[in-house]
């Protein structure tokens, strides 16, 4: 798949240095169990993941607050190179169905940083459309998978 260049009048960047190797950190935003530990910000949790790693497979979390309150998202995986990217998108549901409120494109690329410290690696999400700003989630989810290290 190849990819649009970054448009800074659509897209949003978000990128981080992780501690942890490219298998391992592909392991935490792929694997339903470990991503719910950290996908949702505090106070809230990710009590359901469900993936399925292929194109057209679902990508669906139901993040849920301290009063209840659930927050689902359903989507697709679009395109899926091991342990370098991951894009999923709400825009289309699973089986490449159109969705009918659709928010984001989720781009995250995994670059392992051949002069840094042994196992650091660039986590870069890329968000569109311009709407999308930066959000407690989304620094959350950076942060939380920066801080999964098991």
């Amino acid at each position: 798949m190849t990819l649009p260049p970054f448009d800074e009048h659509l897209d949003l960047e978000l990128g981080r240095d992780i501690a942890l190797p490219p298998a391992l950190l592909w392991r935490v935003w792929t694997t339903p169990a470990l991503l719910q530990q950290w996908w949702a910000p505090a106070p809230l949790t990710t009590p359901e993941c469900e993936m399925e790693l292929q194109p057209g497979g679902v990508f669906r979390t139901v993040m849920q607050a301290p009063d209840g309150a659930r927050y689902p998202t359903s989507g697709c995986f679009l395109d899926i190179v091991p342990q370098r990217r991951l894009v999923f998108s709400d825009a289309l549901q699973p089986g490449f169905r159109p969705a009918s409120k659709p928010f984001f494109t989720a781009i995250i690329s995994l670059t392992r940083w051949p002069t840094a410290a042994p196992a650091t690696t660039r986590a870069c999400c890329t968000r569109t459309p311009s709407t999308a700003r930066p959000t407690p989630t989304w620094a959350s989810t950076t942060a939380g998978a920066a801080a999964w290290n098991r």
